[in-house]
């Protein structure tokens, strides 16, 4: 399997990013719908989706 690799994001524009951890998504939700829900707040650089669950056994992503 081919790895890509991210184009790194320039310093300034770094320095200026928000970063969200958000927990207890529904099942079957997906990087898709996650970046239609916050879209409007800004332009999103990189989404993920754990596969993995938190100790409460709810999804989350960053």
């Amino acid at each position: 399997m081919e790895r890509r690799h991210r184009i790194p994001i320039p310093e300034t524009i770094q320095r200026r990013i928000t970063k969200l951890f958000v927990t207890n998504l529904p099942e079957g939700c997906s990087g898709t719908d996650l970046a239609e829900h916050v879209r409007s707040f800004g332009q999103i650089f990189y989404l993920y989706i754990a596969r993995k669950r938190d100790k409460g056994g709810n999804k989350f992503g960053l």
